[in-house]
């Protein structure tokens, strides 16, 4: 059974979230909750939760603060907040969600499933960080800024022309002026990503099942297919199997 320490300054917040979380998600175990920083740090000490719901604004220490200690117990951080303008910072200390009050019971639903299905046992743990680039995040320029993407959350990038389609884990597709040649070049030495087809980049961990019929496709974790291109399938496979 997973288990989660909620920390939040705000204690009918705090509470709110520990009831959704036993409605949408009834196997999760709450070992605590904690109505500031110090007091959170104990409790995630003491229980070595699996995941801890942190909230950003809190007397003394913030979370973006106590962040990296909870971190080092090896606990996954999804940060819960009223606050939009810090999901940069928390995604760059490597938290694995950012969740904006008033959370919705499908979007805390949806971050339990990718938070609780991302576990790994310590040899598939090791092979991932061997391979993981430094930069975990992607930059993407847009018209009115840029959008940071996890790479971890990246399933497929479909090309066409000097614009690409990114297909995320959560559902949710963006539309980049970049083309899938630019963005294979982003992904760099990326090892989890693979170029199958000259429109298609794909994450190799992602897929679910390889269909020859009527053609050659990777469908993905997501549902969406990719299309193969012959002179890439073997290579595929290989990485697949891998």
């Amino acid at each position: 059974m997973a288990t989660a320490i909620i920390i939040d300054d705000e204690e009918h917040a705090a509470e709110n979230l520990a009831m959704t979380l036993n409605k949408v998600v009834p196997g999760l175990k709450i070992e605590g909750t904690a109505y500031n920083a110090l007091k959170g740090l104990e409790l995630v000490n003491r229980f070595r939760p699996d995941i801890v719901f942190l909230d950003i604004h809190m007397p003394g220490s913030d979370g973006l603060e106590l962040a990296p200690m909870v971190k080092e117990t090896g606990a996954k951080i999804v940060f819960v907040t009223a606050y939009e303008n810090y999901a940069v910072s928390a995604l760059r200390i490597g938290a694995q969600d950012y969740l904006v009050k008033p959370v919705s019971e499908a979007d805390l639903k949806a971050c339990l499933d990718r938070v609780l299905s991302s576990e790994k046992t310590p040899a598939q743990h090791t092979h991932a960080e061997s391979s993981k680039p430094s930069g975990g995040i992607l930059r993407i320029p847009v018209k009115d800024g840029f959008l940071f993407i996890r790479r971890e959350d990246l399933v497929r990038v479909e090309g066409s022309g000097s614009y690409s389609n990114l297909f995320l884990d959560n559902g949710t597709k963006h539309l980049v002026t970049k083309s899938i040649g630019q963005l294979e070049e982003m992904l760099g030495d990326d090892k989890r990503f693979f170029r199958c087809h000259n429109s298609h980049i794909v994450q190799v961990p992602k897929i679910e099942r390889f269909i020859s019929q009527d053609g050659l496709y990777v469908q993905m974790n997501d549902g969406s297919k990719a299309e193969v291109s012959r002179k890439n399938k073997e290579e595929l496979l290989q990485l697949i199997d891998k």
